[in-house]
């Protein structure tokens, strides 16, 4: 009987302890990355342009590359808003936001629809989540556990505009060094 269990313990150590290994670990890359999904946001690396607070919450964020610059931010309302206080106008040209279904995935924030749902807040806390368009089972599925209404790109810069004004200040402004 003891014969039966020592080939056992063998073949189960053999596959438990390399599962255990935890490898090499690597630095924080300060960037996004490729990743199988397309371009994945990096949390808890970068700041937020517009509120300077560290970037946390996984299904939100959003990213500006203006030349061989990124701005990164919390939410796609701070976003607009930075936009907004720079240029007094926002565009989606050159605007990636995180997929609120994939949860680090980002896209183009004209493939992008957004809900504005009070059960579901935001970093920004206009309670605002991209979704990516093209996924109409996920927006059904998002939709019935977080019931709101959805905005097109026009219609949340306008939300934005109502609700932070159309040259909203910074919280960065306030902050004291």
């Amino acid at each position: 009987m003891k014969s039966f269990y020592l080939p056992l313990l063998i073949s189960f150590s053999l596959f438990i302890i390399p599962a255990c290994n935890p490898g090499e670990k690597s630095a924080p890359i300060n960037t996004t990355h490729q990743g199988a999904g397309g371009l994945l946001m990096e949390y808890q690396v970068n700041y937020c342009e517009w509120t300077g607070e560290k970037i946390e919450t996984v299904r939100y964020g959003a990213l500006i590359k203006s030349g061989k610059t990124n701005h990164y931010f919390k939410s796609v309302e701070c976003a607009i808003a930075w936009q907004l206080a720079a240029n007094n106008k926002s565009d989606s040209e050159n605007l990636l936001v995180v997929d609120f279904i994939h949860g680090k995935k980002l896209i183009p924030a004209v493939d992008a629809i957004y809900l504005q749902s009070t059960l579901r807040p935001s970093p920004g806390k206009l309670y605002i989540s991209a979704l990516e368009k093209s996924n109409t089972f996920m927006l059904g599925r998002v939709y019935e556990a977080y019931p709101g209404t959805f905005l097109e790109w026009d219609e949340l810069v306008e939300f934005v505009k109502k609700e932070w004004g159309t040259t909203p200040v910074s919280p960065k402004a306030h902050q004291i060094n």
